[in-house]
């Protein structure tokens, strides 16, 4: 059995370089991919937003129309405006604390500086550096994954407030 002395460095992590590189791309697609969903969430807010203050200010119903036209349609209609307000709340609620998410992992050089330009063997460095770059990597993708599951949420729950708001005035002009 060889003793760490005898290994020779330069053959036994002659590929690092290679998975390196591909490490490095792998963490700079998962930054990209958290700016992608980051950038999104300013505009769902606004739309959240300006749709929260239609859905509170054209609310004006006519009670004794509705209630000339059966007492049961009231029931359906205050059902609808609830699911309607339920759904944009839970929307915002999601979409801001998407703003306010954990902070990211990046790669710590502060060990290879140390090192110094003498260091050690190239292959070496770059397999610590693989080690360090899968660390960020699946850190970094489990936050995003959970963005990205949270902001589909989020646009669902606001597409359900729409159409039940649209389906919520339909029904009131045709009563």
């Amino acid at each position: 059995m060889e003793s760490k002395d005898d290994i020779d460095y330069a053959k036994a992590y002659q590929s690092s370089k290679l998975i390196l590189d591909y490490m490095y791309k792998d963490y700079t697609r998962e930054i990209e991919r958290r700016k992608s969903v980051e950038t999104r969430i300013p505009i769902l807010v606004t739309i959240a937003t300006f749709f929260g203050g239609l859905l509170l200010v054209n609310n004006t119903f006519d009670f004794t129309k509705i209630l000339n036209n059966g007492k049961g349609i009231i029931y359906i209609l205050i059902m609808l405006q609830g699911i309607s307000c339920i759904c944009l709340l839970a929307s915002i609620i999601i979409f801001l604390s998407l703003l306010m998410s954990k902070p990211y992992k990046s790669v710590n050089t502060d060990g290879f500086l140390e090192m110094g330009p003498q260091g050690e063997c190239e292959g070496l460095v770059a397999y610590d550096l693989i080690e360090a770059y899968k660390e960020c990597t699946d850190y970094n993708k489990k936050i995003n994954d959970k963005k990205h599951n949270m902001n589909t949420t989020g646009v669902l729950l606001l597409m359900i407030s729409v159409v039940t708001y649209v389906i919520l005035k339909l029904i009131y002009i045709c009563i």
